[in-house]
This record gives C-alpha cells, sequence and structure tokens, in this order.
C-alpha cells in the first residue's frame, strides 16, 4: 500500500500526528508513506522516524519533482510545495500502479486498506466533493467553467485526500495537462493545483463518501460538527483554525491532540499568544458573522499576493 504526503518544517508536527495516525489504525497489509520533503531538518526527520512504528510502516523521504517547471504561480500562504501532488507518477516506483495521497494537516481514524481497496475502474482519480466548494461554479470554484464546458451543477473535489490511477496519470500525461491549465489561467486560480486537476479531470473522477475527508471547523459553522466529527474516517484540518496553532476544545481537537501525544512531541501544546487568543475568539459562533468578511479577505489578499515562485 503506498502512500504520499507533502511537508515542510513548519508542517512537521501535523505530519507526525498525520504518520502515527495512519499506522495505528493499519490491521494487516504494510503500507510506505512517500514524504514530499519540502525542507525538513535532518533532526526532525528523526523525530519523525521516532513517532512511528516501522513495523507496520516504512517511511521515504523523497525530494519535490516538478518536472520541466521553474516557476509556479501561488499566492498568499500556498508554498509551490502544494504542486508536487500533481507530479506524483514522477516521485513513485514505475511499478506502483495507485497510491493514496493525503494532505499533512489530516487524521486518519480507519484502516487506510478500506481506502486502497476501493476499486478505482478507469478513473483518474477518487476523492470526495468539497464542502466548501460543492460545485464548479459555487463561489471560489472554477471561474471559466462555462468555456471548458463543464455543467454548472457538476461537483468540485478536495484534493486533500485522493485515491491516485498513477498508471493512467503517466499513460495520458496528466501532469503536463494539469500545468498547461494552471499556466493559462494562473491570474484566476483560486486554489492553485486543486482548480487545475478539477478543470483537467472533472469528467475523469469518482467519489468517494463523504467520511473520507471530513473537515471539522466547517462542519462545525454548518451545526454539523459533533456527529460528522464522530463518523469520520479523516479529519481535514482546512482552513486557518489549525489545532496546533491554538488550543481548541472540539473533538477534532481532542483527537489531534491524542495522537499527538503518543509522537516525540508528547505534551506539547499551541502557546499563548494573542493571536491565538484571536483564533480561539474566532472560532465561536462569531465565524458566522463574520464568514462573509473572511471570504471577501480571501478574495482580496488573492488579488494583491499573486506571484510566481521559483521552484
Amino acid at each position: 500500500m503506498t502512500l504520499v504526503t507533502l511537508a515542510d518544517e513548519r508542517y512537521a508536527l501535523t505530519l507526525a500526528v498525520l504518520g502515527r495516525s495512519i499506522s495505528e489504525n493499519l490491521s494487516t497489509r504494510h503500507a510506505t508513506l512517500y514524504v514530499v520533503d519540502g525542507g525538513i531538518t535532518p533532526e526532525t526527520k528523526q523525530h519523525l522516524l521516532a513517532s512511528w512504528d516501522p513495523q507496520r510502516m516504512r517511511v521515504e523521504f523523497v525530494a519535490p519533482h516538478f518536472g520541466q517547471e521553474q516557476e509556479l504561480p501561488v499566492w498568499g500562504r500556498f508554498p509551490p510545495l502544494t504542486y508536487a501532488r500533481i507530479f506524483v507518477p514522477l516521485l513513485l516506483p514505475q511499478d506502483c500502479p495507485k497510491a493514496i495521497v493525503l494532505d499533512s494537516d489530516t487524521i486518519v481514524l480507519t484502516d487506510m486498506e478500506r481506502l486502497w481497496n476501493i476499486e478505482l475502474g478507469d478513473n483518474s482519480l477518487l476523492a470526495v466533493q468539497d464542502s466548501t466548494i460543492p460545485l464548479v461554479s459555487s463561489e471560489g470554484g472554477l471561474g471559466r467553467y462555462q468555456e471548458l464546458g463543464i455543467p454548472p451543477g457538476h461537483p468540485y473535489f478536495n484534493a486533500g485526500v485522493m485515491l491516485v490511477n498513477v498508471e493512467k496519470w503517466r499513460r495520458t500525461g496528466v501532469p503536463g495537462r494539469v500545468m498547461e491549465f494552471i499556466h493559462q489561467h494562473a491570474a484566476e486560480l483560486n486554489y492553485c493545483d486543486q482548480d487545475g486537476l478539477n478543470a483537467v479531470l472533472w469528467d475523469d473522477w469518482g467519489e468517494l463518501d463523504s467520511r473520507w475527508q471530513v473537515q471539522p471547523r466547517l462542519h462545525a459553522r454548518l451545526h454539523e460538527g459533533t456527529q460528522a466529527t464522530a463518523d469520520a474516517w479523516i479529519l481535514h484540518f482546512t482552513g486557518r483554525l489549525k489545532p496546533w496553532l491554538y488550543r481548541g476544545s472540539t473533538l477534532s481537537d481532542r483527537l489531534f491532540y491524542q495522537y499527538l501525544d503518543r509522537t516525540w512531541w508528547s505534551g506539547w501544546r499551541p502557546p499563548s499568544s494573542p493571536q491565538a487568543w484571536l483564533y480561539r475568539l474566532y472560532d465561536s459562533p462569531l465565524k458566522n458573522l463574520f464568514h462573509p468578511v473572511v471570504q471577501w479577505g480571501n478574495a482580496l489578499a488573492r488579488y494583491l499576493s499573486r506571484r510566481s515562485a521559483r521552484v
């Protein structure tokens, strides 16, 4: 079973939690986790390896690969590393036909063999419809969906959890096709590589059960948080409200800290700070009130901070 995630030094702590949650929930199958290394120090790598069970999970740190790309369009807090998921076929052995690709800010709460064994068919990937951007025509979706011939009611997927048909990506040149779209529409991208994947593979992906990717803060805002988290198979801490930035008290926060306490970082908690206080203040009924303002702010940030980053 092959899994891939992306991380740099900033995400080392949550990577530790992800790896621990994967290995603890494996039943019989041995897994190999490929960590696309965006700048993790040798010392941190030792701490990570000490946090995981080598009898259940083999770990390979691999350098990011961007094909022939030299510059990539980004905005705000998005690092160029996010594009490495597009080039997964270049990172894995030639005899690897498929892979589970996970963002490093996820927690696995079930045996990943269940996802591994789902039939891909001829789909290029399987993923979960995004809860924030459910349709290509939704706010934050694909601005040119009509020109691309995509029906407005077509679902838009979140790339944070994917079962990827690596063999088909190689055969049909998915990385090159996605990057061509991204370069042509760089000024309009909302979610970088995720937009490119949705635009190019809009009719070539299959939908996973929503429990394979639950965004706990979003569901909390929609008043579905506790039950959605309790039923989740994978939690994905999307957005800015992360349990490693401030001390939250929800079920998803408690799960994060429980796994964290079984890693080298046992006992660590976010320090108190004015920023943490503001996060806690926002992570309350206030977030429903301020959500439109935050969305407007995100759109403005995308506009003002668009740039090209060398890789």
